[in-house]
């Protein structure tokens, strides 16, 4: 049985939702990191020769932000299977500039 995550409902995503809420519309992720307050939620649906992932990403518990990737049968050197195998790192890093999320 291969992932099927509802990568299309990441669309109703909010910034300062909390995790109970995003787990309420995606379901419980394929893969989760850390670091310091900073967590990484990967969603995915495994593909024929690409797989599709969403990446949510909470600070202090409230979403911050999303980001889409694919990752192709070439960068799995044709290694097939469940796309939960095939999730990239999070580069947790300082942000560049200072963000402001206002909750309403």
């Amino acid at each position: 049985m291969y992932t099927q995550s509802p990568l299309d409902k990441a669309t109703m995503l909010d910034p300062g939702m909390t995790k109970q809420q995003v787990q309420e519309i995606m379901g419980p992720p394929v893969k989760s990191e850390l670091a310091g307050n900073i967590q990484a939620w990967h969603y995915c649906k495994t593909g024929y020769s690409t797989d599709e992932f969403v990446v949510i990403f909470f600070r202090d518990g409230r979403v911050v932000q999303s980001q889409n990737y694919d990752v192709t049968l070439a960068e799995t050197a044709g290694a097939t299977g469940d796309c939960g195998k095939f999730t990239r790192r999070v580069e947790f890093r300082s942000a560049d500039s200072v963000e402001e999320i206002r909750i309403r």
